[in-house]
């Protein structure tokens, strides 16, 4: 029985660890699945907004610049055309918002600038950007960053006349970001691991509750075994006794065994009562009935229920009683079957007078 508790409780546990694992496995591929989803969708916006913005940059004409050229007669005749001087950052920013939520995403934490590229990169940083676009830009390894040319389309006006620049995107703390959106996926999944857990526990500890009570039961039943073979044997010596002639002959002897019976008998019947009461070890009532006895008196009545088993292997009990209080507490019919137990089996496995 302990080495199939054993087994079970080891495959539980294997199996325990095994889904565990599962789970965490499925949760972090989630998340990268999902990391990846999102930043292809937000490139897609980011690149939708960009082009928005090339187009407008283009439809700037060649002609609507040499009017402006000539009403101004000033320096501006080689200024060039930007989306950095058409849009300001709020114009920017709403743009990406609504593609952002057009594509279901909401409450997405960016920062954007607009540079312009010259021959060995870019050049007069970020004619737009928002506040904190510096301080994320620097910062490669933690956030993610989408770049889109801004390049006016083929055949427009400005194609060749507008400097390059990049719409450049800051994504912060895309981790947070997948892993709020996924809060409520996650946290089933850690409740339910949670609940299988504590699914596991209540299973070992009702295991290890009924192996208890199976052996206290099993004890109780070789105990009440015994205490029965003790006064069935003595009722059996003493009924031995009173066929004898000379016993009948003699009312005061007969009386002797007489009493024998009935007290082995009451005993049984105390023993009865207990084996009833053993129904409740499941139900973990069992409670002492503890009252005022006097430990002398019992082990001198367990002595006497012995005398005939005493006298048929022609042995003695010596009694040394000094206690100078021998009155406690206790359960009396526990306390009988204790001393009962220890003077049995003495006179059990004893060797005969010889």
């Amino acid at each position: 029985m302990k080495r199939i508790f054993t087994i079970i409780t080891v495959l539980i546990s294997l199996s325990l660890i095994g889904i565990i694992v599962i789970q965490i496995s499925w949760i972090k591929n989630m998340v990268l699945l999902n990391q990846e989803q999102i930043k292809e969708k937000l490139k897609g916006a980011i690149e939708t907004v960009g082009a928005d913005l090339a187009e407008h940059k283009g439809s700037y004409s060649l002609r609507d610049r040499r009017n402006s050229l000539a009403d101004n007669f000033s320096l501006n005749l080689f200024s060039p055309n930007t989306v950095s001087q058409q849009f300001s950052v709020e114009e920017i920013k709403k743009k990406l918002d609504k593609a952002f939520l057009d594509i279901g995403l909401k409450n997405v934490n960016y920062e954007f600038g607009i540079a312009m590229l010259g021959r060995n990169g870019f050049e007069n940083y970020f004619e737009r950007k928002t506040p904190k676009f510096a301080q994320f830009y620097k910062d490669t390894v933690n956030n993610s960053q989408v770049f889109y040319p801004l390049i006016p389309p083929s055949g427009s006006a400005g194609e060749n006349l507008s400097p390059d620049e990049v719409l450049i995107v800051m994504l912060p703390n895309i981790n947070s970001y997948v892993l709020n959106s996924l809060k409520w996926r996650i946290l089933a999944s850690v409740l339910f691991t949670i609940i299988i857990l504590a699914a596991f526990y209540l299973t070992v500890r009702t295991m290890l509750r009924q192996k208890k009570l199976g052996d206290i039961k099993n004890d109780f039943i070789n105990n009440m075994t015994h205490e029965f073979k003790t006064p069935i044997a003595t009722i059996s010596l003493a009924v031995d006794a009173m066929r004898n002639q000379k016993v009948i002959a003699d009312s005061q002897k007969m009386g002797y065994f007489s009493s024998i019976i009935k007290e082995e008998n009451q005993r049984m019947n105390r023993q009865v009562e207990t084996i009833l009461k053993a129904s409740q070890l499941e139900k973990r009532e069992v409670e002492l009935n503890l009252e005022p006895v006097h430990v002398h008196q019992i082990i001198h009545d367990v002595v006497d229920n012995f005398n005939l088993q005493l006298e048929d292997k022609k042995g003695k009990v010596d009694l040394f009683l000094n206690a100078k209080n021998d009155l406690i507490a206790a359960d009396e019919v526990h306390l009988l079957n204790l001393i009962n137990n220890l003077i049995d089996n003495a006179v059990k496995y004893a060797k005969e007078a010889t």
